[in-house]
């Protein structure tokens, strides 16, 4: 468990190096983490014309912001999780640090959010050859090799892999989208 945000292993973290001010509270001299989000309003509607880029941990812990991509999310959550409304919560509560080419999606193991551990090495990928789940909005059967894949896209410095680890019982799964 990451000791910033739950859901993201302190590895894994990225802080956005453009920027040391907050896009939503303007406050300034501290870490912000890249996002694809909406300001949320007071009556907790998100403002559309309000775009933001880099937050702060305060503003993601507080709810302020909605991320793009939260409603295909949201149905794999509705799908596997055992408190849905409270992992919504906790993921609205958390930056993107993944890469996703196509549709944002995060794993659930055990009915709760795994803990993303970040793009994987091609030793990490072998070890989620043998014994990691691919996961396409379910377990399913991955496209290939996690460790040709994640070899490739070193190759062509395209890190579109994404690992993750449940909390409880410590599967490991994965997800790749190419574009």
């Amino acid at each position: 468990m990451g000791s910033i945000f739950e859901l993201i292993a302190d590895k894994a973290l990225i802080v956005d190096e453009q920027t040391d001010e907050c896009d939503v509270c303007s406050k300034s001299g501290v870490p912000c983490y890249p996002c694809r989000a909406m300001i949320v309003r007071a009556d907790g509607t998100a403002d559309m014309a309000q775009t933001v880029d880099a937050v702060c941990e305060a503003c993601f812990k507080a709810g302020r912001v909605a991320h793009y991509g939260d409603f295909d999310l949201n149905l794999e959550i509705d799908d596997h999780a055992t408190d849905p409304e409270a992992a919504k919560k906790l993921l609205r509560q958390t930056p993107r640090c993944q890469k996703f080419v196509q549709t944002a999606q995060w794993p659930l193991c055990c009915g709760h959010l795994t803990e993303y551990t970040g793009t994987p090495s091609v030793a990490e990928a072998r070890e989620l050859d043998r014994g990691g789940h691919f996961w396409n909005g379910k377990v399913t059967a991955p496209p290939g090799s996690a460790a040709a894949i994640i070899t490739a896209a070193e190759r062509l410095q395209d890190s579109a892999m994404s690992a993750y680890r449940c909390q409880r019982c410590s599967k490991r799964y994965w997800i790749f989208q190419s574009s």
